[in-house]
């Protein structure tokens, strides 16, 4: 997942009408809003050269998305500094966002903390959101938990959806804050109302495990559906498992496998897992032992126990693939040493049938393999807690 700091490029306010230019101000405010770009430049650069802070903002907005001239990154940055420097919050959180991300000109994490924090004394949403990210990350300043939670209850307070997920996953950790599952659950619930998909899939694994919610397989299956239609990879997988374990009576295996398909091709290993083990059995979807094992071997290349457990099972076999015994000893050692227990018999049954030297030869493949992929498996219906826009 990503850390981003949320940006306010392409959002025009209503800003005061004050101060020279505001006839113009108001027919290139007009002309914006009707997608009219070329009427918007020509009506609002007579103000923002005059001074207008609105104008000045509103070109710069205009210059770092293209609309009505050439996308130009460092015209953009100069005219949210002539209103930044006016004291509009908007532009100063957006010259902050530029600063942090080296956007039209060169990054400095400090200038962007301290255009967020100009703007954020002034109670703009997105910049407290963007002034606790700082501070979270400790880019531009000193790493202090308890100052982006403050941020981030700021922003959260004013109805910001990414501050109020971020403070939620702060709130489930207990950093800078007091633990709580239960406030945990309702920022949440305040955000994913707002559409935040990450917010959505969380909520609906609080309503899975029972944590700060009483446990709820219809809450959970409702927030975890909205959360997979907006391509929420570890939702649809979730959703996928919760379906295929009949936890809804409404939905069939198909469905299961349509959303375990979606997280799959998203790269999710226990998806990938579970799809595997329907393309073995034939269930809800025709039986392919090639697709199965196709789907097996990803999984267990992402390091799930499981799977590789059934990949050793595969190559035993001659499921899917070619029989071959030094490579299903392999898959059963590396599955064994992570503590999957049933692989520990199926290796010792295969290495009845093996030479020293083929045993030797899995040995090093798996000693090969733990050197060459030492990433821990994707976990499933956990909540997530790193931030995310």
């Amino acid at each position: 997942m990503r850390t981003t700091i949320g940006m306010t490029l392409a959002v025009v306010l209503t800003i005061g009408l004050t101060g020279c230019g505001a006839g113009n101000y108001r027919r290139g405010m007009a002309a914006y809003n009707h997608a009219d770009y070329t009427a918007a430049v020509r009506e609002l650069q007579p103000g923002a050269e005059r001074g207008h802070a609105g104008a000045q903002f509103t070109l710069g907005v205009m210059y770092e998305n293209g609309q009505g001239v050439e996308r130009n990154a460092s015209q953009a940055v100069e005219w949210y500094r002539q209103a930044a420097e006016q004291g509009e919050p908007a532009a100063q959180n957006n010259l902050g966002v530029a600063y942090y991300h080296g956007i039209g000109v060169k990054a400095n994490p400090v200038a962007a903390a301290k255009w967020y924090q100009s703007a954020a004394e002034q109670h703009f949403a997105p910049a407290e959101y963007n002034l606790g990210m700082t501070y979270l990350l400790g880019r531009g300043v000193e790493q202090n938990d308890a100052e982006a939670a403050k941020w981030f209850t700021r922003s959260a307070e004013q109805g910001h959806a990414n501050a109020q997920y971020a403070l939620a996953s702060m709130v489930h950790e207990g950093r800078g804050v007091q633990r709580d599952d239960h406030r945990a659950a309702e920022l949440l619930r305040d955000a994913a109302e707002q559409g935040h998909a990450v917010a959505q899939a969380n909520l609906g694994v609080m309503y899975l495990k029972g944590r700060g919610v009483k446990a709820n397989d219809k809450q959970a299956i409702h927030w975890l559906k909205r959360a997979a239609e907006q391509g929420h990879a570890t939702a649809q997988s979730n959703l996928g498992l919760l379906l295929l374990a009949g936890r809804d009576t409404k939905t069939n295996d198909a469905e299961a496998a349509r959303w375990l398909k979606a997280a799959a091709g998203q790269g999710v290993a226990e998806a990938r897992y579970a799809l595997s083990w329907m393309l073995t059995r034939g269930q809800s979807v025709s039986r392919n032992p090639q697709q199965a094992f196709k789907w097996c071997r990803l999984a267990a290349e992402q390091n799930l126990p499981n799977a590789q457990h059934q990949l050793g099972m595969m190559f035993a076999l001659g499921r899917g693939v070619d029989a071959d015994p030094i490579t299903a000893d392999m898959w059963f050692t590396l599955a064994a040493e992570a503590g999957y227990s049933a692989s520990i018999a199926q290796r010792d049954l295969i290495e009845q049938r093996m030479t020293d030297d083929q045993i030797d030869e899995a040995r090093r493949r798996a000693a090969h393999w733990r050197q060459t992929h030492p990433a821990s498996p994707q976990q499933i219906a956990e909540v997530e807690v790193p931030l995310d826009d």
